[in-house]
């Protein structure tokens, strides 16, 4: 075994460990001061991190993200048959909190209005905002990690969540709790009926669009689920999807578009993370499509114009352009999930066996790139700064642990 393989296995041993620290962190407390709040998660609860920060400057990601939730529970299906028990608890345990949460009606006013400080009373979410049931509820993107709902104001609605979890609970190899399956008919209900709407995307900016990561994710959802769904109804819902992601093709650029409002000319790397989301490599949309290729393509070459440490021999990737979010510099999560593209292409056997061995390599680039940034296994965080490559932003995202583990599952696959 070479230095990348020892530092992997070591690597996704670390990442399961905090994967598992990040579900049901029943012994955690976190204080928002500002806001008079205390919160201990609930079992089943899924935290995007479990630091205890307070935008001071690290951001406070103490909440169950759904789209988080559902990706870091796909990983965790990989790593299930280290110990099938535990893990099986642990899902059993978000199945249940997802379908609470779900279906748990809530009326104003907000409960922190009276013990929020002056300076923090602009981030309170409206109480009319705070009239939540039936399909309003699953749009919304996060909750407590108590399980009750988001008191502070954000971008709503994100229709990324329930396709995530869709495929997060048809994932799962072990048998699913009954909750499992109620919460699947809830979800592929609301992608059925909110399919190639716009709203806001995965990066949580508004104004509501049609963004390509959630169109992606509604239509793997649907392919998924197709057996539980009308025929006709689904493949109706897919039809409008492909026409709304075809309408982000941008043929003059030679790439996709984010969303209906993206700039033309500019590129996003979750348009790769949303091809990764389709079970069939060689299916529209996913990692062999030639507009994914392309759209990685575009995604590469600003990010090395961008950023120092982005290079052909370490190509790192950000998430768009002009993105300025914590600095906007290259994130863990993209830059895995265009590992994992590079991985899935190369197990694609309809590919030339030149093209797959570049694709391998290339996989083993950006590995390379983070193991040279982390050379000790631990704590991932969400961004690396893009001239010195020290961490920046959240320290220890769990969605960062998430896709390290796909990205290397997606390696073994290669052979």
């Amino acid at each position: 075994m070479g230095a990348l393989d020892d530092w992997l296995a070591a690597q996704e041993t670390a990442s399961a460990g905090a994967m598992a620290a990040a579900i049901s962190a029943t012994g955690l407390t976190h204080r928002r001061p500002g806001f008079g709040q205390s919160v201990v998660p609930a079992a089943g609860s899924v935290l995007a991190s479990p630091e205890d920060a307070h935008w001071d400057p690290e951001p406070d990601y103490f909440y169950h993200w759904t789209r988080d939730a559902g990706v870091v529970m796909m990983a965790a299906a990989l790593v299930r048959d280290a110990d099938p028990a535990a893990w099986d608890h642990r899902f059993a345990d978000y199945a249940a909190f997802s379908l609470r949460t779900a279906t748990r009606p809530w009326t104003g006013p907000n409960p922190l209005r009276p013990t929020t400080d002056a300076a923090h009373v602009r981030f309170l979410r409206a109480d009319a905002d705070l009239a939540l049931s039936g399909d309003r509820l699953l749009g919304e993107p996060r909750v407590n990690a108590d399980g009750t709902p988001d008191f502070e104001d954000w971008s709503r609605p994100q229709f990324d969540g329930p396709p995530l979890r869709v495929l997060s609970c048809l994932a799962w190899p072990g048998v699913p709790p009954a909750e499992a399956h109620v919460l699947l008919g809830l979800d592929l209900a609301h992608v059925l009926a909110h399919a190639a709407e716009p709203a806001i995307g995965p990066w949580e900016d508004p104004p509501p669009a049609r963004h390509a990561f959630t169109l992606l994710a509604q239509r793997a959802a649907l392919r998924a689920g197709r057996a539980r769904l009308d025929a006709g109804a689904a493949d109706a819902a897919i039809a409008r999807i492909d026409a709304a992601l075809s309408d982000l093709w941008d043929g003059e650029a030679g790439h996709m578009r984010a969303s209906s409002i993206a700039p033309r000319g500019e590129s996003d790397a979750n348009i790769v993370l949303g091809a990764l989301l389709e079970a069939d490599d060689a299916a529209p949309f996913g990692v062999c499509d030639p507009w994914m290729i392309a759209t990685a393509d575009h995604v590469e070459a600003w990010s090395r114009l961008r950023f120092p440490i982005a290079t052909e021999t370490a190509p790192l990737v950000g998430r768009w352009p002009r993105d300025v979010y914590f600095g906007g510099h290259p994130w863990l999560p993209t830059s895995f999930g265009f590992a994992e593209f590079y991985y899935r292409r190369a197990a694609a056997s309809a590919l030339p066996q030149a093209e797959r061995d570049r694709c391998r390599a290339r996989g083993d680039l950006i590995l390379d790139a983070v193991r040279a940034a982390f050379p000790e296994p631990g704590a991932l965080p969400e961004q690396l700064d893009g001239t010195t490559g020290a961490p920046a932003s959240c320290r220890n995202l769990t969605w960062s642990h998430a896709a390290l583990i796909v990205a290397a599952h997606a390696r073994r696959a290669a052979g």
